[in-house]
């Protein structure tokens, strides 16, 4: 079985992405599992299978769901995407690969590997839901995305000077340990025997000044592993942040917030990896080859012995490998989750109050807590058993050096102190194997890390920068046979079609859920809908320049988000200094002075994370005052005064009122009669 098909889920609902790679993968196509994502419709909750077989189509893959038997699994063409639902009523994805009477193979995306199942274990963890998958026509092989390792080569390539400054340091730092060595010979074989205090007083002096320009060798290469460090960090998370805030809203929305920032740690991860390993890697690598020269050079015949003990290092690196390949995912896995549900259960304190249900928040968090803890012992046992393994290993071979070599002292053909010398050497000889086994887990933890970090980078970015900038007037925006539906669920609406006007207000209503909030995402361009067109002036807007379109289109959402700043960078974002006229106008005109002048700085207070320190009505007023501080030509409004009291409601509505009038194009989403009074026409979606 090819090895790109086992392929392991960056997050819990990952899994119906995962399968769909690894399908594609099985036919020769290698695609990321976060754009699968994205064609899936996959959110924190998971995916449908409506959302993989839609995915499916858009990369050349014809798939279709069906229901069936156990038996009916020998027949179908292969592979096949089985949707499980687990003992505990979790829902999980897997590919099914073969299947006989001995068990079926199922590529596990929650392990990354094939296993074997019994039929009978098969049985009961089915639902009964397959895809049969197989390429159609459009289907190419080939690979979109960046390796993580080119990307991590590419990265590391350009600090290629501070990579060999730490290289020639830990060159000399070599050849420095190696001098030691042969002056403790020196020492044993010529210095002591000829009796001569004055040259036994050189060698040691000697030792030590070769000993104190060791450690001035080692300090001044850990300096330099630390800069690079910090620079390869520092890189990699600008690199994420700017990427972060390009992406489409909906990869933040389809994911759990932990799982977000999870990606900093990612990239922690990727750093060590690479000051590390890479470091470390050609040292070690090096002192090998130094001291297998030294000791042949020496003796080969007891060099022939401490060579036999490589294989014993290869096979507890090949376990270590394995074993660290999938524990390390796994671990971070499940700190993403744990993290998640922690960010979930903070930000839902009161709610958690409210409705008496601390106890089991809290048993969900430790539940989660213990399974990270139980990867984390589990990774921690296998360590300790494959150290002491690798120190058993290291200790035998310095005895049997002992042993031997004293065999050849008592024959004549070897001195004590090239006894001595051949010890000492072969400690230096074990110290890199034994590095490299340790390095393996910095490796395969940056390696996974790479991929969840790497795949998020990879996205698609918006097109900020790209389309028209015309000069024009706004006059008209029309919405014609306009039809949306999130990917693997039901369309929210099909042909909607509506005109909105310069200078009138136009009402937009309908029952709850019936699109009205995803229609103004739409507007924004934070989602695109095809079939359908929305034209500006004629002008299709997704050919307008996308920085340009969200400078005239302003919205005032129906949960405003505040940022955690003052008043005045909440009003005026990103203005260093912000029209204080205009902000005192619009106070004042929605009624927010007599609350600005309670708090204890004004317009310059704190107001807390996300507005925290406000009521609902209050941030939503601060939020109209934002879109207005603007002078929009679009303003889209959703449910704005549904916190507010009735005397604010009615600023609100002049505030409104005074904005058509100066020629601003507006819709409003609202259920209230007052709003629905102001409006110059209005529109139902059924």
């Amino acid at each position: 079985m090819r090895r790109s098909v086992k392929i392991r889920q960056h997050d819990i609902s990952d899994c119906g992405a995962a399968c769909l790679a690894s399908v594609a993968a099985f036919h020769g196509l290698i695609f990321p599992v976060s754009r699968l994502r994205i064609y899936s419709g996959t959110n924190s909750e998971g995916t449908t299978i409506a959302g993989i077989i839609s995915a499916a189509g858009i990369i050349g893959l014809s798939a279709k769901g069906y229901k069936g038997k156990t038996g009916s699994l020998y027949k179908i063409p292969k592979p096949a995407i089985l949707h499980f639902k687990k003992s505990d009523g979790s829902l999980h994805f897997v590919v099914l690969y073969r299947i006989s009477r001995k068990g079926a193979h199922i590529m596990d995306p929650a392990e990354g590997r094939i296993k074997r199942i019994k039929i009978d274990e098969l049985g009961q963890l089915w639902s009964g839901y397959l895809i049969v998958l197989t390429p159609d026509s459009s289907f190419s092989k080939g690979r979109i995305g960046t390796p993580p390792l080119k990307r991590i080569w590419e990265l590391f390539r350009s600090k290629t000077k501070l990579y060999f400054k730490a290289l020639f340091s830990s060159i000399l730092f070599v050849l420095v340990s190696i001098s030691i060595s042969f002056m403790i010979k020196y020492l044993i074989d010529t210095a002591i025997p000829a009796g001569d205090s004055a040259m036994v007083t050189r060698t040691a002096v000697t030792m030590f000044v070769l000993t104190l320009i060791s450690f001035l060798l080692y300090t001044h290469r850990s300096r330099i592993l630390l800069k690079l460090n910090v620079f390869t960090n520092n890189d990699l998370i600008n690199s994420f942040i700017s990427k972060l805030f390009s992406l489409p809203h909906s990869y933040i929305e389809s994911r759990r917030t932990g799982d977000v920032t999870s990606r900093v740690d990612d990239a922690f991860k990727v750093g060590s990896m690479i000051s590390e390993v890479m470091i470390n890697l050609s040292m070690n690598l090096l002192t090998l080859l130094i001291s297998l020269i030294t000791l042949f050079w020496i003796d080969w015949k007891i060099s022939l012995l401490i060579v036999a003990f490589i294989p014993v290092y290869t096979i507890l690196y090949y376990i270590c490998d394995r074993f660290n390949k999938e524990i390390r995912s796994r671990i971070m896995e499940n700190g993403a989750k744990f993290e998640s549900t922690l960010i979930e259960g903070i930000k839902g304190t009161l709610t958690i109050k409210y409705f008496g249900i601390e106890q089991e928040t809290s048993a969900k968090i430790r539940e989660h807590l213990s399974e990270l803890n139980n990867s984390i012992i589990k990774a921690g046992k296998w360590g300790i058993v494959l150290s002491g393994a690798t120190d058993v290993n290291s200790k035998f071979m310095s005895l049997a050096t002992l042993w031997a070599g004293s065999f050849f002292i008592l024959s004549g053909t070897l001195s004590l102190g090239e006894l001595i010398l051949f010890y000492t050497m072969t400690a230096l000889f074990s110290s890199p194997i034994a590095g490299l086994l340790g390095l393996n887990t910095t490796y395969r933890e940056g390696l996974a890390a790479a991929g969840r970090l790497f795949e998020a980078m990879d996205l698609e970015s918006e097109p900020y920068n790209d389309g028209i900038t015309p000069d024009l007037t706004v006059e008209e925006l029309r919405i014609e046979n306009l039809t949306f539906g999130y990917p693997g669920r039901k369309r929210l609406f099909e042909n909607f079609c509506m005109t909105l006007k310069a200078g009138r207000i136009t009402a937009l209503c309908g029952e709850s859920g019936c699109g009205k909030s995803t229609i103004v995402s739409l507007l924004m361009r934070i989602l695109k809908a095809e079939p359908g067109a929305i034209s500006l002036n004629g002008i299709d807007i997704n050919n307008i320049n996308l920085q340009l379109w969200r400078e005239w289109i302003t919205i005032v959402p129906q949960n405003p988000s505040l940022l955690s700043g003052t008043i005045c960078r909440n009003i005026a974002p990103g203005e260093e200094e912000p029209d204080m006229d205009s902000i005192l106008g619009l106070c004042r005109e929605l009624g927010l002075m007599d609350f600005i002048r309670r708090l204890p700085s004004g317009f310059d207070t704190i107001l807390g994370e996300e507005g925290s320190r406000l009521s609902r009505g209050q941030q939503q007023r601060i939020a109209i005052a934002r879109a207005l501080y603007r002078h929009p030509r679009i303003l889209l409004l959703d449910e704005v005064t549904s916190s507010c009291d009735s005397e604010s409601g009615c600023l609100i509505r002049n505030a409104i009122l005074k904005e058509r009038d100066k020629g601003c194009m507006i819709l409003l989403i609202s259920h209230s009669r007052e709003e629905l009074e102001i409006a110059d026409e209005t529109v139902t979606i059924r």
